[in-house]
């Protein structure tokens, strides 16, 4: 890279990282909210269980498009595809959504902060299609601002509502529509300046491009189930206030891979860039440094709770979670292992190799599900941890002799070829 494009790289990747770990921050923030004014951990169970179900069905809402729209450096899809798509994929998610909630037979309280959540979900989705597009210009700051504000607006909207009515659904669904305002009023109005884009329903380009992204989003549902499963395996068999305090606590180091993550996301385009030229050297080289850069966070995070963990969680959310803490250093090692499983299975996506990602994520997941519920019953949370840090090695292990081979031999997939 020439020195101007590493500026603009680097000015991306502070923006994308500095406001998506605000947002997340913010929304770790809710669970800290809850505990607080709470009498117990039923509602942080409750708050855990819905974030983690539309996780599940916020993979529908994006069909993994991202990494894909990003790598598309040859635009054979416009950004009306792409924003088209993504109505569509989002309407989707909400009707299984529902579906899903309404057969489980969760009281009303818990259904009606899992659909007031999905509303959250469904913003995000869409922004996220717009900031994909902004992200081929350079112009992650967009993204970044739009998460500060966001996040200003989420975390504010909840407290809030959540002093005043301690109603846990009723707050979540005025969050929801607060987040609406920073999509409407910034993100679509300022992507539209940089890309001209209009709702277009072309039947043979939509199902052209979900074809395309279908072993993804099958990867993705495989990928972002492993710990929703586990926590909600965890309630089923335990109950929300166990639920509770296992998510309180992991939700702490999530933000390691999230960290991680962020810096991983501007990069594709440099990936992909590099793939087009076949220069391996280029990728191995980036991906060394990034190797680096996750141990290096996740030995630093891993100190950091031996020195200060126990005193920061019990300032935070009080005495009663002081017996739990120590959930932190599994939950490290599951957070370190999800982000190399994020970053390998970006690289299979720059090398359009959607067998193995598909492979690898649903051979992870038949592991993490049997793994669940077999030792979830009698060890609640050390079962948890096992299945999660064991299905999330498998798959590491197999994305990970899939780009060595790649490594060793020349490529034989060609852009062109895709359809």
């Amino acid at each position: 890279m020439d020195q101007i494009q590493e500026k603009t790289v680097a000015r991306n990747i502070m923006w994308n990282t500095i406001g998506s770990l605000f947002y997340l921050a913010c929304q770790w923030l809710l669970s800290v909210v809850v505990v607080r004014f709470s009498t117990d951990y039923g509602d942080a169970g409750v708050l855990s269980l819905a974030m983690s179900i539309t996780n599940i069905f916020a993979i529908v809402a994006l069909f993994n498009v991202r990494n894909y729209q990003v790598a598309d450096s040859s635009s054979l899809y416009s950004t009306t595809d792409y924003v088209t798509h993504r109505l569509i994929t989002c309407a989707l998610a909400l009707v299984t959504c529902a579906i899903f909630v309404l057969i489980s037979g969760y009281d009303m309280l818990t259904t009606l902060s899992i659909l007031a959540y999905m509303i959250i979900k469904l913003v995000e989705g869409f922004a996220d299609v717009l900031h994909g597009s902004a992200q081929k210009k350079w112009r992650l700051d967009i993204a970044g601002k739009s998460f500060i504000i966001r996040g200003v607006l989420l975390i504010s909207s909840f407290t809030l509502s959540f002093i005043w009515w301690h109603n846990l659904a009723l707050s979540i669904f005025i969050m929801a529509i607060s987040t609406l305002i920073p999509l409407i009023f910034y993100d679509y109005i300022a992507v539209k300046r940089l890309d001209s884009f209009s709702i277009s329903f072309n039947k043979k380009r939509l199902l052209s491009l979900s074809r395309i992204c279908l072993p993804m989003v099958g990867y993705g549902l495989c990928i972002y189930s492993i710990t929703p499963i586990a926590r909600y395996v965890i309630e089923l068999f335990h109950g929300k206030e166990v639920l509770g305090y296992y998510a309180t606590v992991s939700t702490v180091a999530v933000l390691v891979q999230a960290f991680v993550n962020l810096i991983f996301t501007p990069l594709i385009g440099i990936f992909e860039q590099a793939y087009e030229k076949n220069d391996k050297r280029a990728i191995l080289k980036l991906f060394v440094k990034l190797i680096i850069l996750l141990v290096g966070v996740t030995l630093l995070a891993v100190v950091a709770i031996a020195i200060a963990g126990e005193f920061a969680m019990v300032l935070v959310f009080g005495e009663s979670i002081r017996p739990y803490v120590y959930l932190l250093y599994p939950t490290v090692v599951a957070s370190c292992l999800t982000a190399f499983v994020w970053l390998m299975g970006m690289l299979l996506v720059v090398m359009r190799d959607s067998i193995t990602l598909l492979i690898g994520a649903l051979l992870g997941f038949i592991l993490n599900t049997v793994l669940c519920f077999a030792t979830i019953k009698t060890t609640a949370y050390f079962g948890a941890n096992l299945a999660i840090i064991l299905s999330l090695a498998l798959i590491s292990i197999i994305y990970l002799i899939r780009f060595l081979v790649y490594l060793c031999h020349k490529r034989t997939t060609d852009l062109s070829t895709i359809d």
